[in-house]
C-alpha cells in the first residue's frame, strides 16, 4: 500500500478510490475517514464515496464510476479479500493502465 500512497504513477482520483475501497474492506474506519476528504479533493461524488460501504455493487456500478474506475474496484476486491487476481481482471487492469508500473 505504501507505493500506491506515495508514488505519483496513478493519479490521485485512483489512488484515493483504491485507498478507500481497501479501507471500507478492511473495516478501517480510521483511514477511510482519513482518505475520504482526499477522494472527494480528487473529485468524488457523496454518492460515489457512500457507495464503497457496498465495494461490489460499486464495482459494477456503471452509473456512479466509468469502466477504468469499475476495473480498479474489481481488483480492489479480487487482490483483498482472494489475495489472487483473476486473469480477465488483471488483463482488464492492463488495459486500462499502459505503463507497468502503474499495475
Amino acid at each position: 500500500m505504501s507505493r500506491v500512497r506515495r508514488g505519483y504513477l496513478i493519479s490521485q482520483w485512483h489512488r484515493e478510490l483504491v485507498i478507500c475501497a481497501v479501507s471500507k474492506l478492511n473495516g478501517s474506519d480510521y483511514e477511510f475517514h482519513y482518505h475520504r476528504q482526499r477522494l472527494m479533493d480528487a473529485g468524488a461524488s457523496e454518492a460515489q464515496v457512500a457507495s464503497l460501504s457496498d465495494r461490489a455493487s460499486a464495482a459494477d456500478n456503471a452509473a456512479l464510476f466509468d469502466s477504468v474506475d469499475r476495473t480498479v474496484l474489481r481488483f480492489v476486491l479480487e487482490s483483498t479479500r482472494n489475495v489472487k487476481i483473476t486473469a480477465p481482471t488483471l488483463a482488464a487492469v492492463r488495459a486500462c493502465f499502459a505503463d507497468p508500473a502503474q499495475v
